[in-house]
């Protein structure tokens, strides 16, 4: 049986990556937090990408002033 699309907030999201980082096992978060594997895979590749993208533009801009 399929399941009822569910949708998440952006501080639901984060909340979950912040979990994650803290050191609380995927099995657990996907389990207590009903969420697919997937899902949170997805959002936690998401942030992670949004946080290296955001190192870029301050790393610019630190090389841009010191030229």
């Amino acid at each position: 049986m399929a399941r009822d699309r569910r949708n998440y907030t952006d501080e639901f999201k984060q909340k979950m990556v912040e979990l994650y980082n803290s050191g609380k096992p995927r099995t657990e978060l996907v389990r207590e937090y009903e969420l697919t594997p997937s899902v949170l895979s997805s959002w936690i590749k998401i942030i992670l990408v949004h946080f290296i993208l955001r190192i870029i533009v301050v790393m610019k801009k630190k090389t841009d002033q010191t030229s």
